[in-house]
């Protein structure tokens, strides 16, 4: 059976951003995370070992955007899918990165990829 797995709202501070001003101080950004796996072993377990942890998938998430060479949000999504692609089996993953304090006129900015393991990127 295939079943989604996901972290909704994970808030992270970092130095993101192409600005000057951006790159002296932590912004917040938002992080939703879904990837598509195989739930079939973990089942029959009952262990999460077994299975994709979600905590697992936060902390790549964390470990990505708090080094601080990111410029680009997708940059940093980027980043992210490639490593959960390559450290988990999964048949998809999706993300999406909201800048709350981006824009003064908007709720936030966002960016959101989607990989595919196998399929080609440029």
């Amino acid at each position: 059976m295939f079943g989604i797995i996901g972290v909704e709202g994970l808030r992270i501070s970092c130095i993101i951003g192409d600005r000057s001003y951006e790159r002296e101080k932590e912004q917040l950004i938002i992080v939703d995370l879904e990837v598509e796996v195989d739930l079939d072993r973990c089942l029959q377990s009952k262990e999460a070992s077994d299975g994709v942890d979600y905590v697992k998938l936060a902390e790549l998430c964390r470990q990505c955007a708090v080094n601080g060479k990111h410029r680009l949000l997708e940059e940093l999504a980027d980043e992210v899918l490639t490593k959960i692609v390559e450290a988990f089996s999964v048949r998809w993953a999706r993300i999406k990165i909201k800048k709350p304090g981006a824009l003064p006129s908007a709720k936030c900015a966002s960016v959101e990829l989607k990989r595919v393991p196998g399929e080609k990127t440029s």
